[in-house]
Formats: structure tokens, sequence, C-alpha cells
């Protein structure tokens, strides 16, 4: 099985129950950002109309690693189904996607244009990984020094692999993006009117 492979509940990412010790964390509610890297800045990625906490940008001196939490079946593993669909999505936009085995399993590297802050469009590369846990998915989408420097790409790795999910016991169909909350004393910022 998938979870074999990459030995999740030995290296991580960890299903909090997993977890003996919980010091020094920055607590996302779902997610649980052991502080192992100084130098990290954390910026929370909200949906535009419900101003609901969906994601976070975790960036090191030259990369960002974007993770999101997403719900699965007790017994089934969603990480490849997520691929297909992720894969069918990006080639429509016409992405070049290459399926390929890495340190998470299988895994994308994508090419494709974006804008930039100029406006203009330019080439841009992204690694897609993905872990299943006990009824939860993590995802992780990585740019920058971590795709061509085995220094970046380690310690990129190493803080995926910190994350601590607590998934909880409310029920989610899969492959909804479970909640996160913003950690005790940081204020989100106010819901647009409707």
């Amino acid at each position: 099985m998938y979870s074999e492979i990459v030995k999740r509940s030995e290296l991580g990412p960890f299903d909090l129950s997993e977890v003996a010790k919980l010091d020094n964390l920055i607590d996302f509610g779902a997610i649980k950002l052991p502080n192992v890297n100084r130098n990290l800045s954390i910026k929370v990625e909200l949906e535009e109309d419900t101003r609901r906490l969906v994601a976070l940008t975790l960036q090191t001196q030259g990369s960002m690693l974007q993770v999101s939490l997403f719900s699965s079946p007790k017994n089934n593993a969603v990480w490849q189904e997520v691929l297909e669909v992720l894969t069918a999505s990006l080639e429509s936009q016409k992405a070049q996607v290459d399926s390929v085995i890495g340190n998470f399993g299988r895994e994308l590297l994508v090419t494709m244009q974006v804008p930039n802050q100029a406006g203009e469009s330019e080439l841009q590369q992204i690694r897609f990984v993905g872990v299943d846990g006990p009824r939860w998915l993590l995802r992780g989408s990585v740019t920058g020094l971590a795709l061509t420097n085995l220094t970046e790409q380690a310690e990129i790795e190493r803080i995926f692999r910190s994350i601590i999910v607590d998934r909880g016991a409310e029920a989610l169909p899969p492959r909804e993006l479970v909640p996160l909350t913003m950690p005790p004393g940081n204020i989100a910022p106010p819901a647009r009117p409707q």
C-alpha cells in the first residue's frame, strides 16, 4: 500500500494519534507545525468569497511549500484519484505534467505559464506531493530552489514531514478541504460583505 512505501507513520507527516509530545507547535487546528525552522515564514491562504482558511504557504529563503488538508474515507487512500483530477486540470491549462516516483511516492512535476508581478507570462515549475493518512490527505506544492537544490529540497521535505494532522471526528465528504483555524492570538481578516 502507498503509506507503506513512504513509511508515513515513521517519517511523517504524522497523525495526531502517532505523536507523544506536542511541544512548541504553531497550531492551525487541523494542521500543527512544529517550529523546525526559525527562518520559516508562514502565510495563510483564504478562500476569496468565504474568507475561510484553506491552506498554508510556508516559505524558506529560497522555496515555498503550500499545504492543504483534505478529508478521505476511513480505509481508502485518495491521493491517486486526486493525482488524476489534478493532472487533467493542469493539462487542460496547457501545462506539461510528468508523473514520477519521488520521496513521497507518486508525485507530479509540472511546468506551466503563470502571470508574474508585472502582469506578463512566465514559465514556472511546481512539484505536487501528497501523503494519505488515516481519514486525511495532506497535499503540498513546492516551488523555488527546492526543485533544483538538494539542500533546499531536503529542508522543504523535512518541513512537510514534520506536519502533524489533527483531522478531528467531523464527517466530511471525500476530498473536501478540512477547515483550518488561526492560532490563538491571531486574527483572520474579516469576510467581505455580501
